[in-house]
């Protein structure tokens, strides 16, 4: 396997907490890339199972081992930036696979696209060790990305290659426990200040572990909390208001009280937020009105589940006329 002479191009970031399953077949599809001038940190963060002696297994020269007290993914990871030393930062979780040119195709990307902070792809979706047949595709093109991220997290974590100079500037992840989610939290700061975009390619391999079980209420009112502030920031407010957390909490599928937030306003909400989106990149306006029409189906079915059906929109005086003609 090649070496990289002084600091590599890539530094490939893994957190890993008893991973012993699936850690050496997640490094060896880092060291199998076709883009060779990179490192990679794996953060033992504190486990109790083979997974130290499963990276010290590997005698290439570019994987590097850290071992901390368990403190978390999101301290994993920001303990594996604090030592990269790469130009790009890539991320892999210690059970996903990166397919052979995966970090090649991001760096081209980012290289010729150098207005956009951060790259993610698509991802095909295994259950252990069989694919499911299902696969994350998520917009691509970075105005569809950019508005659609207010509401959700559509880029896939093992798939992120951000550039150095980014996380420099908005900071690394968030280890506050009231703000979980922080992968989401992290991509939604820096979609505030840089373009995103998502490759139409499967190029990571994602695995789901239906054993798994996590405090989803918990995790859910975060993510609202997380999509109610990318609204307010994108809308140009200063501070979260009601109809930022209503609209962020029925997007999601949640049931929020609405006290007194009217579906009409949230309609508006909607539409002033894919403008403002067009604006920034200047885009003419109706360009995001098909990402737009599937939001606002969403909006309507949401409401209509949770409050009931709404009244069918009174016709014009002008289209009841045209019926009559006709």
């Amino acid at each position: 396997m090649a070496k990289s002479v002084g600091k590599p191009l890539v530094s490939v970031i893994m957190p890993a907490y008893n991973a012993d399953a699936y850690i050496s077949t997640a490094i060896e599809s880092v060291l199998n890339q076709t883009l060779t001038d990179l490192e990679l940190i794996v953060v033992d963060d504190g486990s109790v199972d083979g997974t130290a002696e499963k990276v010290r297994a590997f005698s290439d020269a570019r994987v590097h081992l850290i071992q901390q007290a368990n403190a978390g993914v999101a301290a994993a990871r920001n303990k594996a930036v604090e030592k990269a030393r790469g130009q790009y930062l890539a991320f892999l979780d210690s059970d996903d696979l990166s397919l052979p040119e995966r970090l090649e195709k991001q760096r081209a990307f980012l290289d010729a696209h150098p207005e956009i902070g951060l790259v993610g792809t698509c991802a095909e979706i295994w259950e252990n060790n069989s694919s499911t047949g299902r696969f994350y595709r998520h917009p691509s093109s970075p105005p569809e990305l950019a508005f659609s991220m207010l509401f959700e997290n559509f880029l896939v974590n093992s798939s992120v290659m951000v550039r150095r100079e980014v996380v420099q500037a908005v900071g690394t992840f968030t280890e506050v426990e009231s703000r979980r989610h922080e992968d989401y939290e992290f991509w939604s700061r820096v979609g505030r200040r840089y373009p995103m975009a998502n490759l139409p390619e499967v190029l990571i391999v994602y695995r789901v572990h239906p054993g798994s079980i996590c405090d989803t209420t918990n995790f859910d009112a975060n993510g609202v909390m997380l999509a109610s502030e990318n609204i307010a920031h994108a809308s140009g407010s200063l501070w979260v208001r009601s109809s930022h957390r209503v609209l962020a909490a029925l997007i999601r599928g949640q049931n929020p009280a609405v006290h007194g937030v009217k579906y009409e306003s949230l309609q508006k909400l909607l539409i002033r937020l894919a403008r403002r989106m067009e604006s920034r990149f200047s885009l003419s306006v109706g360009a995001l009105d098909n990402v737009l029409n599937q939001y606002r189906e969403n909006l309507r079915h949401h409401w209509e589940r949770c409050y009931g059906p709404l009244p069918e929109p009174v016709p014009s005086l002008a289209s009841r006329i045209a019926k009559k003609l006709n």
